[in-house]
């Protein structure tokens, strides 16, 4: 093969690369759109709600953490065990703010919600997410979730 093939080879190979490298990265910024502020109809925590964190273990900055809401449904003796619970992922776009008449509605329901933001989005800690972060931050809140409403996972 001659040299002026193999470096044309080369440099195909380099550009096709690099070109899927900044695929993977911009990927994040294209599914994921993070949203830090407080979405602009946002009326403060909704009645019921406690702010929480979850701690992500294993994570190499010790104070990586989930922003949620903890919405247990109440009946006229207080925390209403028997009522199903619900984990609500707000999705791609905004945050916890965004969605609080979302999550207020489902407690109306009945349900208990946790609801959690991803990190990189709202209070949460972290920067751009990634579906592995997504999933991740999913498992560490039904987690949490199954530890404090135990028969949850069985409804």
């Amino acid at each position: 093969m001659k040299l002026a093939h193999r470096l044309l080879l080369f440099a195909f190979g380099t550009a096709l690369l690099g070109g899927c490298a900044v695929l993977d990265t911009k990927q994040s910024e294209w599914i994921f759109r993070p949203v830090r502020d407080n979405w602009r109809g946002y009326q403060g925590l909704p009645d019921g709600a406690t702010e929480l964190w979850i701690t992500v273990p294993g994570s190499t900055n010790a104070a990586e953490r989930i922003h949620a809401w903890w919405m247990p449904q109440t009946g006229a003796t207080g925390a209403n065990a028997n009522a199903p619970a619900l984990l609500y992922l707000h999705g791609s776009r905004w945050n916890l703010t965004g969605s609080s008449f979302r999550i207020a509605k489902w407690r109306e329901m009945g349900f208990s919600v946790l609801a959690i933001d991803y990190r990189g989005f709202g209070q949460s800690s972290g920067d751009l997410p990634t579906e592995a972060k997504a999933y991740e931050d999913a498992a560490l809140a039904w987690n949490w979730l199954k530890d404090k409403v135990p028969d949850a996972h069985q409804r």
